[in-house]
């Protein structure tokens, strides 16, 4: 894993019935399937963590959302310290970067920041 690596959103797409199903939205082009979080570097996924998996409480307990326990459960397995992550607006938030920062490994976030809405 490199020093600097992005976290995003994946889809595995797939026709037919789950319940872990997810609808993607009418302005996605992979259309539905399982949706994931995941860490990637240099075109190869690092780690995911499935959206519909239950997620660890202490970080919910902290205040932060699924969406964000779910993102510190995988910095937490990095094996270095300080690893810089790039995430696009759906990701990003102040408490999140405090949150990632203080782990124990130590995450540097960076990505787009907006006063209004997400991001």
């Amino acid at each position: 894993l490199g020093p600097t690596v992005s976290a995003g959103e994946q889809t595995c797409s797939m026709q037919g019935q789950s319940i872990y199903k997810t609808r993607c939205g009418k302005f996605k082009r992979i259309g539905d399937g399982i949706q994931t979080d995941a860490i990637a570097d240099d075109g190869y996924t690092f780690d995911f963590y499935f959206r519909n998996e239950p997620v660890a409480k202490k970080w919910i307990s902290a205040g932060l959302s699924p969406m964000h326990a779910r993102l510190l459960h995988m910095f937490e397995i990095f094996l270095d310290l300080y690893h810089r992550v790039n995430m696009d607006n759906l990701f990003n938030s102040v408490k999140f970067s405090i949150a990632a920062a203080n782990c124990k490994t130590k995450v540097l976030t960076q990505g787009v920041f907006r006063k209004n809405s997400r991001g």
